[in-house]
């Protein structure tokens, strides 16, 4: 029998045999045999035994009084076991009388509470007479949870709060004992969530007083007890400042007098302002008193008292006031702390300022836009401004007293805020009261101008990170006005003319060229690596909104306004095509007289313009539209600055890259060569078409034209071009010159396969139709484009420079032609049926003809009576072989095709004409012999064996 798969059940038994088996086994199976015994112990407890209440929890109490003795028995010998077995019989003993009360109710909830708060400070006893912290922090931990465990969820706050000032007070006591930091911070944890817990409950209006009263004294209690734990840790080498205490009971008081006061007026404003003054004066009394041992502390109190009376004028005051006083405040803060050597105070003041900005923010957002204007908003800008200024100033100056820290970045973080601020306040005054072109052009104006100002101050004053910060302002502004100009963008010349801020826009450009310049002439050398950069976004604006509002102006002064493009956008090309080129020339001239070689680059996108300009052209042109007269001027414009261009770079030194040189070649000839079919054809055809009226008269009188002349003449143009291209690369001169062999290696082969892929897909399509002439086999326009495709090809493949193919290819090429010249003359077969047959030019109606069938037998079988009277006339097997294939082909093709024309003319000529062309082939080429080969002569064993056997 086969083995059966093991079911759930025995490969759960399986699992468990594995985990019993390994690992500790002695201990798995002591697991196992004691849990079975609980059970068994549960069970027979549960059903056999009744134990009264009552007795169960006096057993438990005795058993645990026993289990306490006997933990403080052992205090001193075994400490590590006799304070957990003390810790966990007051434990036990706190439960008890928890579930004597809530479980089973023996006791009542005062009862309940009153031995729980015995058993609190027994707890704190035990941990004070024994140093246990731990312990006491589970003594303090029951007090403060008894009164919530024995709760009915009735009575009064007072007595509430009252206890838990008697824990606190406890709590003051013991430090005065022992510097227990845990016991402390869980005092406060606990009074604190307790507090809060039964404020978001219980709190009402009517319990204002006493509520306050309380937290003031919880205050004050834990206030002391910081001063009493720093007072006892200040001879130690410990830290002596609580962190907690000091600064979570004004955070935890100043939140819940917040909820207390915060709907009363100035509650929480007066609230700061007392807690300020209590901090300070309990920083002036503890420095005259221990001023030396409590200096921390001191400083942390006094910042306390800091902060709450900073934090006392926003409550008091509205947002844009609060930001100027705090301003002026974390100003003057920074000086004192940086004139005394004092980290925290200028730190502090740091954060005041911080503060200020954002107060200023929040305020500002508040105001309405309608009345946003007469708001003076430019006041609260010019106050957070100078402030930071002054505290940059002042970092800067004390970067040269204090070498190597981190003054020099403070400085210039904080001039970048002042500049920030002075913009931002500039900016929002311009927007407010100026729109259109006005706001442009101010925008860019004053930024421009405090950057300006910045450059200067870097030079002059030697403030560090003013010139570096000009430069991101110049930056800023050009930025703002791309964003100005692209918010109302329209595509409309008008609008780019009129609408445009156009002194802005020189400004900025102006700017960036002078920027660039300056950095590529300092002799800094972080300036010189930024330079090129610079140079770029001189670049954009001047290629960008520059010529772009120029050529909206030049659009209306010369009336080359558009007339409706394709796409929007090419409105504006051709004046912009003009600004380039002319552009471009200047550029190309200005730049070795002005010593500043970089400009040269500026000249070069004249090319790329080529570029477009050709592409935009050719899209007209294959759209069916004749371009307009100014595009055909942007075009030669373009054409001539490139030319130019290709003159001057070599004769002023200036490297034009292989690759770039490659290609601009391939725009400035290729593109217009390209046009010339797309633009022959629609002159032609329009010529051809005439005018409507006329073209039907003729119609009327039998007189017809056919749209091909359009087709073919425009190709005979491009080749006639491409063999004039073709003579110049062989000699050398313009405007091949200096790659010539890019002309005949790439440029001329690609237009030689374009012109015999219009060829091909047009023998394909066309039936050279040459109306109003008539029809003529070689004689019409489809195969004379096809003859000259070919001539060209071969004047191509048979001249240097010209199409260079692999070795391996040399071989096929007599194939191929052949292959090419046997599909041209089916085609023409197949064309001069369709005229002279009248039949349609479709491969059905073609094919269907037996005519054409007989043709085709005919034109097979003469071809390969051709081709293999010459693979004998050669001596060569292969073509005599594929013209016997094409005879094999030709005779299945009879039986098969044209047999079935039963009593047609067409099939007698296919028979018959075959046959004859077959036994010409039999007589005139037959299957060619071996030449003969004579044996190799050794010696002279050749004669004699002759001479022998002759005899």
């Amino acid at each position: 029998m086969p083995d059966t798969e093991p079911g759930p059940g025995q490969r759960a038994l399986k699992a468990a045999l594995r985990w019993l088996v390994t690992g500790n086994l002695v201990a798995k199976l002591g697991l196992v045999i004691l849990f079975i015994g609980i059970s068994f112990l549960l069970k027979y407890v549960a059903v056999r035994i009744d134990i009264p209440v009552e007795l169960r929890i006096a057993a438990i109490t005795a058993a645990d009084i026993a289990l306490l003795a006997w933990g403080w028995r052992i205090r001193t010998t075994r400490r590590g076991i006799g304070l957990p077995v003390q810790g966990t019989a007051l434990a036990i003993l706190m439960l008890v009388v928890f579930g004597m009360y809530r479980m089973v109710g023996l006791i009542p909830g005062g009862a309940a509470l009153a031995l729980l708060v015995v058993l609190t400070m027994f707890t704190c006893l035990l941990a004070v007479l024994q140093n246990a912290v731990w312990l006491a922090l589970f003594g303090i931990s029951g007090g403060f949870l008894a009164p919530v465990l024995t709760s009915s969820g009735t009575g009064s706050h007072i007595a509430l709060f009252s206890y838990y000032a008697v824990l606190n007070a406890g709590i003051l006591a013991i430090a005065l004992k022992r510097s227990w930091r845990a016991l402390n911070v869980a005092g406060l944890a606990f009074t604190a969530v307790i507090g809060i817990a039964w404020a978001v409950q219980r709190y009402t209006p009517e319990n204002y007083f006493s509520v306050q009263c309380f937290l003031l004294l919880f205050f004050v209690f834990f206030t002391a007890i910081s001063i009493i734990f720093a007072l006892r840790q200040a001879g130690g080498a410990n830290r002596y400042v609580d962190g907690v205490l000091v600064y979570g009971t004004p955070l935890l008081g100043a939140a819940l007098q917040w909820a207390l006061v915060g709907d009363r007026p100035f509650g929480a404003a007066f609230s700061a302002l007392g807690g300020g003054v209590f901090y300070a004066a309990l920083a002036l009394a503890l420095w005259r008193r221990r001023g030396d041992k409590l200096r921390l502390l001191v400083e942390s109190f006094l910042a306390m008292g800091v902060v709450l009376g900073t934090l006392a004028v926003p409550l008091a005051l509205d947002g844009r006031w609060t930001s100027a006083a705090w301003a002026v405040e974390g100003a003057a803060l920074t000086w004192l702390g940086l004139r005394h050597g004092r980290a925290g105070t200028w730190r502090f003041g740091l954060l005041v300022q911080l503060g200020a900005w954002f107060a200023f923010l929040l305020a500002a957002g508040t105001v309405a836009s309608g009345t946003a204007a007469e708001a003076r908003l430019w006041l609260g800008f010019l106050v957070l401004a100078g402030s930071s200024g002054l505290a940059s100033r002042l970092f800067s100056r004390a970067e040269g007293v204090a070498p190597g820290t981190t003054f020099d970045t403070l400085g210039v973080m904080l001039l970048c805020v002042a500049t920030a601020w002075l913009l931002a306040g500039t900016w929002t005054e311009i927007v407010l009261r100026t729109d259109g072109v006005v706001r442009g052009n101010l925008l860019a104006g004053t930024a421009l101008l405090l950057g300006a100002a910045l450059s200067v101050m870097a030079a002059r004053a030697g403030w560090r990170g003013a010139r570096g910060l000009g430069l991101m302002v110049q930056l800023l502004a050009g930025a703002t006005l791309l964003v100005e100009i692209a918010g109302t963008w329209q595509w409309s010349w008008q609008a780019v003319r009129d609408g445009r801020p156009v002194i802005g826009v020189v400004l900025v450009t102006a700017a960036a060229f002078f920027t660039a310049w300056q950095m590529g002439h300092t002799r800094e050398t972080a300036a010189r690596r930024g330079a090129p950069a610079m140079f770029a976004w001189a670049a954009l604006w001047w290629f960008g909104p520059l010529l772009d509002t120029g050529a909206a102006h030049v659009a209306g002064w010369t009336g080359m306004a558009p007339h409706g493009r394709l796409l929007p956008f090419l409105d504006l090309w051709p004046a912009y095509a003009l600004c380039l080129a002319v552009s471009s020339v200047l550029l190309a001239w200005a730049a070795p007289r002005l010593r500043w070689r970089s400009l040269r680059w500026l000249s070069a996108p004249c090319w790329a313009g080529l570029g477009v300009a050709t592409i935009e052209m050719l899209l007209e042109l294959h759209a069916g539209h004749l371009p307009f007269v100014k595009d055909w001027i942007a075009l030669a414009a373009l054409l001539a600055a490139g030319e130019y261009l290709l003159h001057r770079w070599p004769r002023n030194g200036w490297h034009i890259g292989r690759e770039a040189l490659l290609a601009v070649h391939t725009v400035r000839c290729a593109g217009p060569w390209m046009m010339i079919w797309p633009l022959g054809f629609l002159l032609i055809g329009q010529w051809l078409t005439g005018d409507p009226g006329q073209r039907d008269l003729l119609a009327q009188a039998g007189w017809e034209t056919t749209g091909s002349w359009a087709r073919f003449v425009p190709l005979w143009v491009q080749m006639a071009v491409a063999c004039w291209l073709l003579y110049r690369v062989r000699a050398g001169g313009w405007p091949v010159k200096p790659v010539p062999e890019w002309y005949g290696k790439a440029l001329l082969p690609l237009a030689a396969a374009w012109t015999v892929f219009h060829v091909l897909v047009w023998n394909l399509t066309q039936d050279g139709a040459m109306a109003p002439l008539p029809y003529l086999p070689l004689a019409n326009p489809l195969d004379l484009s096809t003859g000259f495709a070919a001539v060209l090809v071969v004047m191509l493949c048979r001249g240097e420079p010209g199409i260079t193919l692999p070795r391996s290819w040399a071989p096929r090429l007599p194939w191929i032609a052949a292959a090419a010249a046997f599909a041209w003359v089916n085609l023409i077969v197949l064309r001069s049926a369709s005229h002279w047959l009248d039949l349609p030019y479709r491969a059905d109606d073609l094919f269907a003809s037996r005519a054409v069938q007989a043709a085709f037998s005919l034109v097979w079988s003469a071809t390969a009576l051709i081709l293999m009277r010459r693979a004998v006339g050669r001596l060569q097997r292969g073509p005599w072989l594929a013209g016997a294939a094409m005879l094999g082909l030709v005779v299945a093709k009879l039986f098969l095709v044209d047999l079935a024309a039963s009593g047609s003319m067409a099939r007698i000529v296919s028979f018959v004409g075959v046959g004859l062309l077959m036994l010409a082939i039999g007589y005139l080429a037959p299957y060619p012999a071996p030449p003969r080969q004579e044996p190799p002569v050794r010696g002279g064993s050749t004669s004699a064996s002759k001479s022998g056997g002759t005899a």
